[in-house]
């Protein structure tokens, strides 16, 4: 049986359907190929809204401030370590964006953050802190043997080492 091209329909394509469609065709491709051609720029390390090298001398004054109502008797050893937990707090949380005045040890091993080196050693100062402020010194030696002089010591070190 022979077909006769009469009995074809005419599909009866536009110059104007076609003229969409090849450029559709030519986007699209464009689209999904230009990603891959063009690298990526580099990211920037997320360290939230303060992420210009700022001056940490605020965050060290008030670690000084802690210090010598402590020295001139205006606090109490307790008093004066959760101060220091507490500037700690504000520095880290300013520096990433974060709130973590609330947040106890437990909260703060998972955090998700995007600088785990800074993030820890945050960790670690909070954690330092928390013997001396709540353990007993007749019962845990670390305790008795911290004092608030070497507790702010450890604040301005996390303060002065967070863009090092």
């Amino acid at each position: 049986m022979k077909i006769d091209a009469s009995a074809v329909p005419s599909l009866g394509y536009s110059p104007i359907l076609m003229a969409a469609g090849i450029i559709a065709l030519i986007l699209t491709v464009a689209v999904i190929v230009l990603p891959l051609i063009i690298p990526p720029k580099a990211k920037k390390e997320a360290q939230g809204r303060h992420s210009e090298q700022k001056d940490a001398s605020e965050w060290i004054e008030k670690v000084e401030a802690v210090k010598k109502a402590y020295r001139e008797g205006k606090l109490e050893d307790v008093d004066a370590y959760a101060q220091l937990a507490q500037v700690a707090r504000g520095f880290v949380s300013e520096e990433m964006d974060l709130n973590l005045y609330s947040k106890t040890l437990h909260d703060l091993e998972w955090a998700p953050v995007s600088n785990r080196r800074r993030y820890e050693m945050f960790r670690q100062t909070i954690s330092a802190l928390y013997p001396p402020e709540y353990a007993n010194s007749e019962v845990d030696r670390a305790a008795d043997e911290a004092t608030v002089e070497s507790a702010a010591n450890w604040v301005e070190d996390l303060i002065s080492r967070w863009n090092s």
